[in-house]
């Protein structure tokens, strides 16, 4: 009988538990780029798309960065640990996915982990579009900041989380999902400084915050006097 909570618990996870982590994890890039693409065109929005195309971005640094990994350092590449690791849509985890990131090829046990290095640029991205308006945050109060930090923490713990599960299941080693994090932070933080050069503020501008422009920057005058009328 001391025994039976542990049991129960066990259960629950093989049962229960495991699949559905299995099965979000192997969503979780289609639905990503498929839910932007999605609310982009609903939306209208122009951040959005940009979004989109840095989604698309990440995969083709992704496809490249492999290959050129895996021939310079084999050691990088982690054995394929089964259909747990595997990406797309299935009924069943025996059959075949169905996957837009077929397009970009199949990578199973590359560095970077596929899954892992889109997840973590796209955070990366909008954490670093949020500091890129940090002035503008402060102004609308301090219910805001505190969002943000709420929010940066909680891409942190999203990030591990989905490492760790990863990991659990022999689709990455430690080495491996870390330095797959920290190439994602980094592709995030570069592809957001590019698109800010290409589409200026409002192609970043994620959460459409209004835009504090320095008047004396840009040479032009803090107050416009009217004419004296005679």
């Amino acid at each position: 009988m001391a025994d039976a909570p542990r049991t129960a618990a066990l259960a629950f996870r093989d049962a229960v538990a495991s699949p559905v982590a299995n099965r979000i994890m192997a969503y979780m890039p289609d639905t990503l780029i498929f839910g932007t693409l999605i609310f982009s065109f609903l939306t209208m929005s122009y951040p959005l798309l940009i979004l989109l195309l840095f989604q698309l971005e990440t995969l083709v640094v992704q496809r490249f960065s492999s290959s050129l990994f895996r021939t310079l350092f084999p050691t990088l590449t982690v054995p394929f640990a089964g259909e747990q690791c595997k990406e797309g849509y299935y009924s069943s985890p025996s059959e075949a996915r169905k996957s837009i990131l077929a397009l970009f090829g199949t990578t199973g046990g590359s560095f970077p982990s596929r899954p892992l290095f889109l997840l973590t640029a796209v955070l990366s991205y909008l954490m670093t579009s949020l500091m890129s308006f940090q002035a503008s945050i402060e102004n609308l109060g301090e219910d805001y900041v505190t969002r943000s930090t709420i929010a940066t923490v909680g891409s942190v713990i999203l990030v591990l989380t989905v490492f760790v599960l990863y990991w659990r299941n022999g689709c990455d080693t430690f080495l491996h999902g870390m330095a797959t994090i920290v190439f994602g932070v980094g592709m995030g933080a570069a592809g957001l400084f590019l698109h800010r050069a290409i589409f200026g503020d409002e192609g970043i501008n994620l959460l459409g915050l209004p835009v504090i422009v320095n008047k004396l920057d840009k040479g032009t005058p803090l107050a416009i006097c009217a004419p004296t009328v005679n």
